[in-house]
């Protein structure tokens, strides 16, 4: 009896998970890369992943002693070479970010980023 209860608990949570449909699935839709450049001082930008997408950003880089943040959350921080750490991967789901490059050196060769992305599309199981 005590081995056929967690069995039967488990087979239960399992129907209700399924039956339940809580979640989407990602289906690859394509790979991005996406090039900014922004002058000196300006610094935000807003980036959209659309409706029914979602992003899943592999790298990303800055120039010299750049960091770059989507919605107050450090993606690549500022070093004296290209990024010194990041967060990768970094999940989006559809909606606007406001991306910011904090620059701590006005250098003609500080003012662009780039974004490796996946985008994959929410099917419903």
């Amino acid at each position: 009896m005590k081995t056929i209860f967690p069995f039967a608990f488990l087979m239960l949570l399992s129907i209700i998970s399924y039956v339940s449909k809580c979640q989407n699935n990602l289906q690859f839709n394509q790979v991005l890369y996406i090039s900014l450049i922004t002058d000196y001082p300006e610094k935000d930008t807003t980036i959209n992943v659309p409706l029914n997408k979602v992003w899943k950003i592999e790298g990303a880089t800055c120039g010299y002693l750049a960091s770059i943040e989507i919605n107050g959350q450090e993606l690549v921080g500022r070093s004296t070479s290209n990024y010194s750490y990041s967060s990768f991967p970094f999940w989006l789901p559809s909606g606007k970010y406001k991306l910011t490059i904090d620059r701590y050196t006005s250098r003609s060769d500080n003012r662009g980023i780039s974004l490796s992305v996946i985008e994959f599309n929410l099917v419903s199981p």
